[in-house]
C-alpha cells in the first residue's frame, strides 16, 4: 500500500491506539486506561480491562460527556464552556497533553467513582452503575480538580479562587474569596510548573479537616509580550514572565480548617531572608497529621524539609541538604503512618 500525505494524517492513526495513563482500581478487579479513538486521533476515550475476564472494553466515549454538559457537536467540542486560558494551554504543553476528550481521571478511595476533568468541567462516573453527572457549576472554567482523601468532596479552582463541593448534597463552598487579576489561590504558579514540575496548588489532609493551598500574586513580575506564530497569523500574548535574576511571583502557603473556617499562614521562607520571593515552595505533602514542605533556595544549592502543625502553625526542621552546585528535585518523598 502506498502511503499518501492524506493517509498519514487521516483516521484511524497509523500508530494504532496504544493505552496510556493506566490505573489499577482500588479493589484490583480492573485497570482503567485511556486510548486514542479510532475515528478521531485527537480524542481520548476511557477504557477498562477486566482482570478476571482478560478483556478490554470501551468504558466511556468522551462524546457522551457533551450530553451531560448540555451541548455538543458530535466531536465533544460542546464540552468547552468558556475559552481556555493561556495558563491552561501552557500547563497542557508542560504535561505533554496534546489530545482532547478524557485526558486524565482519578479513582476515589474505594473505587466506586471516577473523577473526570474535561474541558474546564468536572464529571463523576459511578463505576458500578455507569451513571454520569457533572459536579462543577455550569458557568466558568474549573481546573485542578481532585477528590478529597475519603472521596466525600471534590475541590477545584475557578476564577482565581478555591472551592469544594460536597458530593452527597451538591453544596459548593468557597474556601477563598480574594482571587482574580494577578492573584490565584490553589493553583501552581509558572515557575512551579515550568521549572520544578509541581502542578499541585492545594493539598487535603488525610482526615479531610484541613486544606493547604498556595496564594500566588504575580504583581511583582513585570508584564511582557509572547509571540505565538501560527500557520496564518501571529498572536501577541501579554504574560508576566519571571526572567532569570528578576522578580518572582509571591507564593504564600496557607491552610484552612474546614471545621471552623479559620485560615492560617504557614511561613516556609528562610528566616531573615531576602524577601517573600527568596525561596521556592518546591514540594508539599502530608505526613500523618502534619504538613511537610520542601523549601529550595533560589540558587538551588539548599533544600530543607519542614514540618508544620496545621492547627498551631508551629514549624520544625526535619532535614537539610546542601550542595556546591545544585540539588535536583524529585518526587520520591513518601509519608508513612509512623507517628
Amino acid at each position: 500500500m502506498q502511503l499518501t500525505v492524506e493517509r498519514l494524517f487521516s483516521d484511524p492513526p497509523l500508530t494504532g491506539s496504544l493505552p496510556s495513563s493506566a490505573q489499577i482500581a482500588p479493589d484490583g478487579s480492573s485497570v482503567a486506561f485511556l486510548r486514542v479513538a479510532g475515528d478521531d486521533r485527537e480524542r481520548l476515550d476511557l477504557w477498562r480491562y477486566d482482570v478476571a475476564a482478560g478483556t478490554s472494553t470501551l468504558w466511556l466515549d468522551a462524546r457522551q460527556l457533551a450530553a451531560v454538559a448540555g451541548a455538543g457537536d458530535g466531536r465533544g467540542q460542546g464540552l468547552q464552556q468558556a475559552r481556555e486560558s493561556a495558563a491552561e494551554k501552557a500547563e497542557r504543553e508542560r504535561r505533554r497533553q496534546f489530545s482532547r476528550g478524557i485526558t486524565s481521571f482519578t479513582f476515589n478511595a474505594d473505587g466506586s467513582a471516577l473523577l473526570l476533568p474535561v474541558e474546564g468541567a468536572g464529571y463523576l462516573l459511578d463505576t458500578r452503575s455507569g451513571g454520569l453527572r457533572r459536579v462543577t457549576p455550569a458557568d466558568g472554567r474549573h481546573t485542578d480538580l481532585r477528590f478529597s482523601p475519603r472521596g466525600s468532596s471534590v475541590s477545584y479552582v475557578r476564577s482565581g479562587n478555591l472551592y469544594c463541593t460536597d458530593l452527597a448534597s451538591g453544596e459548593e463552598r468557597a474556601l477563598t474569596s480574594d482571587g482574580g487579576g494577578t492573584v490565584c489561590n490553589g493553583r501552581a504558579e509558572f515557575i512551579a510548573q515550568e521549572e520544578m514540575h509541581r502542578f499541585d496548588g492545594h493539598w487535603w489532609s488525610p482526615d479531610e479537616r484541613f486544606v493547604a493551598f498556595t496564594r500566588v500574586d504575580e504583581s511583582p513580575v513585570p508584564e511582557t509580550q509572547r509571540y505565538e506564530i501560527e500557520a496564518d497569523t501571529i498572536n501577541v500574548i501579554a504574560q508576566r514572565y519571571p526572567f532569570a535574576g528578576g522578580a518572582n511571583a509571591e507564593v504564600r502557603l496557607l491552610i484552612i480548617d474546614l471545621g471552623n473556617g479559620q485560615v492560617r499562614e504557614l511561613d516556609y521562607q528562610t528566616p531573615g531572608g531576602d524577601g517573600p520571593c527568596a525561596d521556592y515552595l518546591a514540594r508539599v505533602d502530608w505526613l500523618g497529621r502534619h504538613l511537610v514542605v520542601q523549601r529550595q533556595s533560589r540558587d538551588q544549592k539548599s533544600l530543607t524539609l519542614l514540618r508544620f502543625d496545621p492547627a498551631s502553625g508551629t514549624c520544625d526542621t526535619l532535614l537539610r541538604e546542601q550542595a556546591d552546585t545544585w540539588i535536583n528535585l524529585h518526587d520520591n518523598f513518601r509519608g508513612i503512618d509512623a507517628e
